[in-house]
């Protein structure tokens, strides 16, 4: 979700992304949280924050903390924190059962 980016860092990410979308792109492992996602750009396994740290590293900025689950989004369209925040609220017995269950295949970072 490349609007949560800072304004200075927005142009740069969407250049990356648009010169390479394999940078905004990755797959759920369902493994731990430290291997979460296999980032598009170079196949690793990594957690949410550490690929927007790397990407961030790689155009030249100096990150100094990345909430990593707020800039991936899902097939939903929801991020992936707004998602976990769904289920939470589900479990907790405070939305009905209408909503559909999360789609954990692939999440992006949008250039929308």
């Amino acid at each position: 979700m490349v609007e949560r980016f800072p304004d200075e860092q927005r142009p740069a990410i969407e250049a990356r992304i648009q010169e390479d979308p394999s940078c905004g792109e990755a797959i759920w492992t369902g493994k731990s949280s430290r291997k979460a996602l296999r980032w598009g750009h170079d196949e690793r396994e990594s957690s949410p924050s550490l690929i927007i740290w790397r990407l961030l590293n790689e155009l030249g900025f100096e990150p100094t903390g990345v909430h990593g689950p707020w800039f991936w989004r899902l097939p939903s369209g929801r991020s992936l924190w707004d998602e976990a925040e769904l289920l939470q609220a589900k479990e907790a017995g405070s939305l009905g059962t209408s909503e559909g269950a999360a789609d954990t295949h692939g999440a992006e970072t949008a250039t929308d």
